[in-house]
């Protein structure tokens, strides 16, 4: 059993053999701020979620009642007391009921497709706040990596040199999407980011994103500090969290023009196709010279990757490339501007 996270004593934790955690591979806001962490203990909807934390079932709630392609979905929410703090988890449909009494791996429900999910893959969603209520975020505590698990990650990441790709192999396949591994093995994909060893945990497409690197030295990179992945810079660094994590965050020079030449946000408004803004191509993630989706990198027992669709190749060769940059138009009035 390895320690993910230390929250004000509580022990968020890696539970069962099969394993993998992201923080940044959501796209959501939450995840952005660590304030959320994602589990699974299984590839399967329908696989066994296993509970990452010791405590007392407070609550279980059903939640987000939708009706998708002619479908009604629903989602969960376990809340389990764990001392003074209370641990929210969702897209589980619940085993336990109020009062039961939880241990690190004990099974609390089956992984379910919820229509709030935006990690397509079966997974727990883990707050842990000060807030009994399920409504309530404005008391989430900021999610910190334990030292037991950077000492984990140091002994069996693989490292990624620049302009190399990564020798992968798939552990796990489904019509949807493709787990895979390193060929020699670990369980997370490192970089360097001025002169500091991260692992890479986070979303790679062709759209401005943010991934986040957990620290396998005493301070993150700081920020502006430029990131590469397979010798192609993807991002620089935003923000650090603390003393293990960053986030980097996609940047090219035209955003700096746009940030120049135009009173709104530019991030916001290249991604609203209401202002009229063309999407802007970055990357290109390359599976045996092919190009792909998306790579979604985070740590795991058993897999530290994953592709959209079907590979059914014993060996690939996963690859990161700038992309040809089409520039944004912004429409002003009935006229608009080309950069």
């Amino acid at each position: 059993m390895v320690v993910l996270a230390k929250v004000f004593g509580v022990e968020i934790c890696a539970p069962g053999s099969f394993w993998v955690a992201s923080l940044g591979c959501s796209m959501k806001g939450i995840h952005a701020f660590l304030k959320a962490l994602d589990i699974s203990t299984s590839p399967e909807y329908g696989g066994e979620a296993l509970s990452p934390v010791e405590g007392v079932v407070e609550l279980v709630k059903p939640v987000e009642k939708l009706w998708i392609r002619g479908y009604r979905q629903q989602d969960y929410v376990i809340v389990v007391r764990c001392g003074k703090l209370f641990v929210k988890i969702s897209h589980v449909k619940p085993s336990v009921i109020p009062g039961d009494r939880v241990v690190v791996g004990d099974c609390i429900g089956r992984f379910i497709k919820s229509p709030g999910m935006s990690w397509d893959f079966p997974h727990m969603h883990i707050e842990v706040t000060k807030a009994r209520r399920v409504d309530d975020r404005t008391q989430n505590c900021v999610i910190r990596i334990s030292k037991e698990f950077v000492e984990y990650l140091r002994s069996c990441r693989h490292f990624v040199g620049d302009g190399r790709a990564i020798e992968m192999k798939p552990v796990y396949a489904s019509k949807s999407y493709t787990l895979l591994q390193p060929i020699d093995g670990g369980c997370g994909v490192s970089v360097v980011a001025a002169g500091r060893e991260a692992v890479v945990d986070g979303r790679l497409w062709f759209k401005p994103v943010y991934v986040h690197l957990i620290s396998l030295d005493r301070k993150p990179p700081r920020p502006v500090a430029p990131v590469k992945i397979c010798g192609t810079f993807v991002g620089q660094i935003k923000k650090t969290f603390h003393r293990r994590v960053a986030t980097a965050v996609n940047t090219v020079q035209i955003f700096k023009e746009l940030e120049v030449m135009c009173s709104f946000d530019p991030w916001k408004e290249l991604q609203d196709e209401s202002y009229g803004a063309m999407p802007l191509q970055y990357l290109d993630i390359l599976v045996n010279g092919k190009p792909t989706e998306y790579l979604e990198l985070f740590v795991g027992s058993k897999a530290c990757a994953k592709v959209k669709g079907l590979v059914r190749d014993e060996r690939l060769y996963v690859s990161v490339r700038r992309a040809r940059i089409v520039p944004p138009r912004i429409y002003v009035d009935d006229d608009y501007l080309a950069l």
